[in-house]
């Protein structure tokens, strides 16, 4: 149930203008069409369905309908009208329509106030270099600090948390004066809140965006959250893709770290290159040797550093990788297994994978740790940069024991690339992209007896991989099989429709980052245009790993040939339609826009 309150900033979904409302609406109590102050055009009076709350990233918001109404916390993320709050971490705990709540400030009853008196110095601002008293520390809505100082000569002024220091020292507050275990609401000052920034790298290079929060992620990276303007979307990105908006300066550069935050999110440029690598070893055909899964193949989907505690002399190698394991049953499945580096071998050779593909020296931080190389005697020299240069050296190579093994090329080369799965070119055919194996996708037979041209439907393939490559099969019942030539495959020709579809599908092509991805339409919009080749679809990434669906809070944009069906049953349909209720009919209040050049395929 949607309110609105005089006062409130909204954005008009018809003409994309900023306004402010000028009359309350109340469904019950106030139903009249409410009136709107624009800048320009003055007040008018516009529909509901037409006006979207103008709430931003890590403000606070209290709930106003449905079961959580009267809850409040923080908005970890957002696209378009769809706010994820947080109640009571920075993970999301619900979904909901940004009419649907209204921006709060949060409280803290019965709690001391850090600071109170504290004698500090301005840094900038009118009154910078004067010198004044604490006076009172708040949490914004947009959760940040706000400081208050009585200043020497009378003045009282309200400043954010970097612009004061503590008088005599020179430090951050939280450095002169930590926080109390009763008082860590007051934490939330991360590393350049709010500063402005230039996207170098990625979907939305040449943006401008707002920082509002920085952490340091499972690979040990530093990530900043942030607040694309012309999208109205936060987006996550690794710290190398920004620079400050005015200057061009990396951000640690702009404002540098002090105190318990240059111990927290240090940067070292070298580590971070390396850190912010590609994976390695992706798409390999590993063979689990040990433990539980020991006897099993599967396909590397990820790979993970952890630490190793020194005083445990067992040998550890750093790195866990995640295996995606195919289980032939009656019906195909994959299931994703976490395992040590040690644990596998490449597919069919006794081989270690550093001894197979040796990473790059950007993908350095995913090397075993140098103990363990020394342990299972596997010849790298730990100094990265010397190792590329090895390899880029003029001489004459002698073959290791996997080129002498390798299938790949007959007979062993100086001249020849690298192993083709070390360094994956693309599919001869979309369907035969590695994150594609073992997904269940209707399709169409354009030859041989299986030809689905003069039939009412397409048929179910899927690929698998092995020593030969990545092959389609067809099932024909649980114990028998059919090889399907690639080049037969052509797309299933009902194309998925935008505005109405509710089936599984998959991300096929054209999308590098994205593909393998299982998702369901939530919403649609129009490119450029308003015609049937410009309807685009709005869907939302699901997990099928357990035993039911589950979405997922990613939200991603394409186009009806960008994705493929993928097998379910009415059960699984009935279950999803259920779960993405809340979600479509949220949409159902917003027209499908047409959007003009480059602002497409937004995702959180």
């Amino acid at each position: 149930m949607w309110r609105f309150e005089p006062g409130e900033p909204v954005l008009s979904t018809v003409t994309e203008k900023h306004g402010t409302m000028a009359s309350s609406y109340d469904p019950v109590s106030a139903p009249s069409p409410p009136l709107v102050d624009f800048e320009e055009e003055g007040i008018q009076v516009v529909a509901v369905t037409s006006i979207i709350k103008d709430i931003t990233l890590g403000q606070y918001v209290e709930v106003l309908a449905g079961v959580h109404c009267g809850r409040k916390g923080f908005v970890v993320a957002k696209t378009h009208a769809l706010l994820g709050v947080s109640f009571d971490s920075n993970a999301m705990d619900i979904r909901l329509h940004s009419n649907s709540v209204r921006i709060s400030t949060p409280e803290f009853l019965g709690t001391e106030i850090p600071w109170l008196n504290v004698q500090v110095k301005l840094l900038s601002g009118p009154f910078t270099g004067l010198s004044g008293i604490i006076k009172d520390v708040k949490v914004t809505s947009s959760r940040a600090l706000a400081i208050t100082v009585h200043l020497n000569n009378g003045h009282e002024r309200t400043v954010g948390y970097h612009a004061v220091r503590e008088l005599f020292s020179g430090q951050l507050l939280l450095d002169h004066q930590p926080l109390k275990r009763h008082q860590q609401q007051f934490d939330v000052e991360a590393p350049w809140k709010e500063i402005r920034v230039t996207i170098l790298s990625g979907r939305f290079a040449g943006q401008f965006a707002i920082v509002k929060h920085s952490w340091i992620d499972f690979r040990g990276a530093l990530r900043l959250s942030l607040w694309v303007l012309s999208y109205n979307c936060s987006v996550e990105v690794d710290y190398s893709a920004v620079h400050e908006e005015i200057t061009g300066l990396p951000l640690h550069v702009y404002r540098p770290l002090e105190g318990n935050q240059l111990k927290e999110f240090a940067i070292k440029p070298a580590m971070e290159a390396m850190r912010t690598g590609p994976l390695p070893w992706l798409g390999l055909v590993v063979d689990i040797v040990k433990g539980y899964y020991k006897g099993q193949s599967g396909v590397v989907r990820d790979v993970n550093r952890y630490r190793v505690d020194p005083l445990i002399k067992s040998k550890k190698s750093g790195l866990t990788l995640t295996v995606e394991r195919h289980v032939f049953t009656a019906v195909a499945s994959t299931i994703l297994v976490e395992v040590d580096y040690d644990a596998v071998r490449f597919h069919k050779t006794r081989h270690r994978l550093c001894e197979v593909f040796l990473p790059t020296a950007k993908q350095s931080f995913y090397c075993p740790e140098p103990g363990y190389l020394k342990d299972v005697d596997v010849d790298l020299n730990t100094d990265r940069d010397v190792v590329l240069v090895v390899h880029e050296s003029s001489k004459t190579p002698l073959p290791n024991d996997f080129e002498r093994e390798t299938i790949f090329y007959g007979s062993w080369s100086p001249n020849l690339p690298p192993p083709l799965l070390a360094s994956p070119l693309p599919p001869d055919h979309w369907i035969l992209h590695p994150k594609l194996v073992g997904i269940p996708i209707k399709v169409d037979i354009s030859s041989g007896p299986l030809d689905t041209s003069k039939k009412k439907d397409g048929i179910i393939v899927e690929t698998v991989t092995g020593t030969d490559g990545i092959k389609v099969i067809y099932c024909r019942s649980a114990t028998k099989t059919v090889d399907v030539p690639y080049k037969w495959i052509e797309s299933f020709r009902d194309r998925p429709n935008p505005s109405r579809e509710k089936g599984l599908m998959v991300v096929a092509q054209n999308h590098p980052e994205h593909i393998g991805k299982l998702v369901r339409r939530i919403h649609h919009f129009y490119n450029m245009g308003k015609s049937k080749d410009k309807h685009w679809l709005v869907v939302q990434r699901v997990d099928r790993s357990g035993p039911k669906e589950v979405a997922l809070f990613e939200f991603l944009e394409f186009h009806p040939d960008d994705l493929e069906y993928v097998k379910e049953t009415a059960e699984e349909q009935k279950w999803s339609t259920s779960m993405l209720e809340s979600i479509r009919l949220e949409h159902l209040h917003i027209p499908a826009e047409v959007r003009p050049a480059c602002q497409l395929a937004i995702s959180m």
